[in-house]
């Protein structure tokens, strides 16, 4: 089960950390992510839960407005919207298309 752990920096500020142990057992390795706010941090500990203790996909990150925790992937600011969710790529497959593109300007 994940939770929610207050935290207070050192400037007075109080963080929220969803914590959760990967696939939900005591055997799982702890992972987790901190928010600025609260109501952040029980939408995002609920993705957790729905996806089986387990990093929510890119895919359903980028719909719930979390696109800075998808990682590995990056948003085509220039690229069509599908569904309305963003289309993506790997860093692989963006930055070989970037080489391609100067080549071309050769």
């Amino acid at each position: 089960m994940a939770s929610i752990e207050n935290r207070r920096t050192k400037n007075k500020i109080t963080r929220y950390r969803v914590k959760w142990r990967t696939g939900g057992t005591g055997e799982g390795a702890q992972d987790g992510a901190t928010f600025d706010a609260h109501s952040d941090a029980k939408r995002f500990k609920a993705l957790v839960e729905a996806h089986g203790h387990q990093w929510p996909p890119a895919e359903v990150l980028l719909a719930q407005g979390f696109a800075h925790l998808a990682l590995g992937t990056i948003v085509m600011l220039a690229a069509p919207v599908e569904n309305d969710i963003p289309v993506t790529a790997t860093f692989e497959s963006f930055a070989i298309e970037y080489v391609e593109r100067l080549r071309r300007v050769l």
